[in-house]
């Protein structure tokens, strides 16, 4: 079965760091609540340890989920979201997606971390 969606449009989605991260998190366990993948999220963000429920960051990361990135990674169809029950779970991905998914998080690995000196 021929995939339903165009690489370039994968590719886009895939090069935000944060849906990176969000999909690693479902890599880790299949259903999260919108809560706690902001709580995560927010956490590795700030490189400090945990977050509690209702802080500043965690808010942030809670609306860029629900209005920037769960859309996307849905419509890409790496992720079911169901805002009655403000869950989000995993889909399996195809093995060319999963191909893919895995490529761009080594390139991120291999070129993420640098900075540029003079």
């Amino acid at each position: 079965m021929a995939n339903p969606f165009d690489l370039d449009d994968l590719l886009i989605v895939l090069a935000d760091e944060h849906r990176r991260e969000l999909l690693a998190r479902l890599d880790e366990r299949e259903t999260w609540t919108v809560d706690e993948l902001a709580r995560a999220l927010a956490a590795a963000d700030d490189e400090t340890g945990p977050v509690s429920d209702h802080s500043e960051s965690s808010e942030r990361v809670e609306i860029q989920l629900r209005h920037q990135h769960l859309p996307k990674l849905h419509a890409a169809g790496l992720l079911e979201y169901d805002r009655r029950s403000d869950t989000v779970v995993r889909r399996e991905p195809s093995a060319e997606l999963r191909r893919v998914i895995d490529v761009v998080a080594d390139l991120h690995g291999s070129f993420g971390d640098e900075t540029e000196e003079d």
